[in-house]
């Protein structure tokens, strides 16, 4: 199966509440799994401003899809303003089925998320960044 076919087969899909599709033939077989997750996001995207020496940039701590609450909840971990402990957890990096949280190293205030709720992030990519308290 070639890559353009592999796109229109994608593009076809998606949309459908299909969650897993197997395409098989002599000679090959691909497995496509669609993630489920809200198109409508809990948090906005926000422009952050340049960070100062006392800044604190969370950092993803793996690649996939950036959420900012619990797929189960819905509701953000850490509102904008809001003061943050060292340790807190602020959304989850999601890789199929598996949720990995994104914890701040230091204290602070919740200047704003950097990705949009569901929006897939790589290893290392900023995730939120805090002011000092």
């Amino acid at each position: 199966m070639s890559v353009e076919e592999l796109t229109v087969l994608v593009e076809q899909l998606q949309g459908r509440s299909i969650a897993r599709c197997e395409y098989e033939t002599e000679q090959e077989s691909v497995v496509l799994v669609f993630a489920s997750y809200s198109r409508t996001p809990v948090v906005d995207a926000v422009q952050l401003p340049v960070p100062g020496h006392q800044d604190t940039l969370v950092e993803a701590p793996k690649a996939g899809r950036f959420l900012s609450s619990h797929p189960l909840q819905g509701v953000a971990l850490a509102a904008v303003g809001e003061p943050v402990e060292a340790g807190a957890i602020i959304g989850f990096i999601q890789v199929g089925e598996s949720l990995q949280p994104v914890k701040v190293k230091a204290a602070g205030v919740m200047a704003g998320y950097c990705p949009v709720d569901g929006e897939l992030v790589g290893y290392g990519s900023p995730i939120a960044w805090l002011v000092p308290s």
